[in-house]
């Protein structure tokens, strides 16, 4: 059923978020290391255009782990045998976090490095 107005598409992405973060545990790692590097950049004084590529790769790797997830999730649903198909589907999916978690680390990084060694 499609969501009538604005609010309820939010609170529906809401749900999703929490229910992400319960059965996933890899978005609990994420938050942790998110809290972390929050902190250094906080210590650091990152600027605005800073927050903004840090916050651009937070998201970015958040919402790349909810589509792997809802993936893995519909892949399951859809058979509990191995089939290479889904081996691959959930493969590809598990790249594009790994993508992003890629540019999150050279992108904190590349802004730790020019703080420090400004």
């Amino acid at each position: 059923m499609k969501n009538e107005t604005l609010w309820q598409s939010i609170r529906c992405a809401w749900q999703g978020i929490k229910r992400a973060f319960h059965i996933e545990k890899n978005f609990k790692i994420y938050a942790a290391i998110v809290v972390v590097t929050m902190l250094v950049n906080l210590f650091l004084g990152f600027s605005a255009k800073q927050y903004a590529i840090y916050i651009l790769c937070v998201c970015g790797v958040f919402s790349a782990e909810c589509f792997n997830t809802a993936i893995e999730i519909m892949c399951d649903f859809l058979t509990e045998q191995y089939e290479e198909k889904i081996r691959d589907a959930k493969d590809i999916a598990a790249a594009g976090v790994l993508f992003w978690g890629i540019a999150f680390w050279v992108a904190e990084i590349i802004l730790i490095g020019e703080k420090l060694f400004a």
